[in-house]
Formats: structure tokens, sequence, C-alpha cells
């Protein structure tokens, strides 16, 4: 079988033994280019999770396994168009959940209250691992200031929660959450127009 790197191209027996290699292999790659590793397609299958297995399990019958490689900032900003497209979703969302908190929430608008902290946390997580990387948009410091805002604000909703104190949660929802999402979707549009122009002048 056949293990293609961008133009380079090595051959190993069809036997497990010689997966350890192959990832050896990827993985000096990677370190010595700088490149991520995206997926593998393997004649023509294209595999995301769980490479060894799917590898093993099949080493009888492969011909090929081309390693698909993407640059630090190619993922960066798929990540960021990725929470834009989330920003732009949660929005109408959060002034629905704002409005029921003021009537007094339902089962439903908990469960709801709930997507919207895993989205908050998820935000937070994306931000610290682009924080982590030479790689960062020009707007960092932006993003750094408007997730700082996200958490505080997230921390007054936990005392409100604490107090059951469903009219404060809708005001903070209302006034502090949904301009904290607006802003953060409006730095994430000029960063993907930015790099849009870059683009283009390639």
């Amino acid at each position: 079988m056949q293990l293609k790197i961008l133009d380079q191209v090595f051959t190993f027996k069809n036997e497990t033994a010689a997966l350890e290699e192959i990832f050896a292999k990827i993985n000096q790659f990677l370190e010595d280019s700088g490149l991520v590793l995206s997926h593998l397609r393997v004649d023509d299958t294209e595999v995301y999770t769980d490479f060894y297995n799917y590898l093993k399990e099949r080493i009888d019958e492969i011909n090929l396994i081309e390693v698909e490689v993407r640059t630090v900032a190619a993922i960066l900003q798929d990540a960021l168009l990725t929470a834009e497209e989330y920003l732009g979703q949660a929005l109408p969302e959060i002034e629905t959940l704002a409005a029921e908190f003021y009537q007094g929430p339902s089962g439903e608008s908990w469960e709801r209250f709930q997507q919207l902290l895993d989205g908050v946390d998820w935000l937070n997580q994306l931000v610290t691992v682009i924080d982590q990387n030479p790689t960062k948009p020009e707007e960092w410091q932006d993003y750094l200031a408007v997730v700082e805002r996200l958490m505080n604000e997230l921390q007054n909703l936990e005392e409100a929660l604490e107090n059951q104190d469903y009219v404060v949660i809708g005001d903070l929802l209302n006034y502090e959450i949904i301009p904290c999402f607006q802003e953060f979707r409006a730095i994430i549009k000029k960063t993907n127009t930015d790099e849009g122009k870059k683009n283009d002048l390639h």
C-alpha cells in the first residue's frame, strides 16, 4: 500500500506492523512542515477519527492512504466562521429566552438556558485555544476583551440563578449577553473580511 503526503509517496507492506511506521512518518511530516492533519483519504473514503483502527480493520485491502493537511490559519478561519454562524443563530434565541424569564421560565426555557451556557463555554474554549497559538487574528485584543466581559456576565448570571431572580436574569440576557454576542459577531465578521481581502491579494 502507498502513503501519499502532498507530493511525497511512500510504500509499505499491507500488515498491521506497518501502521506505527506510517503514523511516525505522518507525525514527522507535520512537525517539520508546521501543517495540521485534517483527515485521511483511504482509497477515496474520507476518515476523520480513529485512524489507527480504521486502517487496522482494512489492512489487507488498502491501496492508497492520502494525508490531507491544512494550515493553522485555514483551520482558525473555519472555526471563526462556525462561531459567527452560531452567534447569528443564538441572538434571536437569547431574546426569546429573556422574554420567557421575565414571564417565569418553563422547563424548555431551562433547557435552552443550559444550551446558552454550553455555547458560551465553547466560545471561551475556542478563544483559549487560539490564544495558545502563534497565529492570531489582528483584532485579537478585541476578542480577549469581549470574552472577558462575557465570562464576567456569566458570573452575574450564576448569582442571579442562586437568588432565583428571574427578572435580573432576563435583564442580563437582554442588556449584557446580547450586546456581547453582537460585538463578538462583529469582530469575527471583521476578521473574516480582512482574511478574505488577504486571500484575494494572493
